[in-house]
């Protein structure tokens, strides 16, 4: 339910600072299946997949798995160049 949450503010804040063009990556296969192909059999995460979808309809919008650990490293790095 978190990555849903966070990928569908994700793309609120996108879509709210003028970005069409959009490139999700989300470490949930899962989920990126669910927004990719809008097959849903999860109930609880059916409306935010939904509202996700429609959100983007119209954007040109990448969404694509990646797997954790290449998420970590990236946050790993930008944490060092912030620091």
């Amino acid at each position: 339910m978190a990555e849903v949450m966070a990928a569908s503010y994700g793309v609120e804040v996108c879509l709210s600072m003028g970005f069409n063009n959009i490139d999700m990556e989300l470490d949930s296969e899962i989920i990126t299946d669910m927004l990719l192909n809008r097959g849903n059999a999860n109930l609880k995460l059916k409306e935010k997949i939904d509202c996700i979808v429609e959100n983007l309809e119209g954007k040109k919008a990448e969404i694509r798995h990646c797997f954790r650990e290449a998420n970590q490293d990236l946050l790993v790095s930008y944490l060092l160049l912030i620091d």
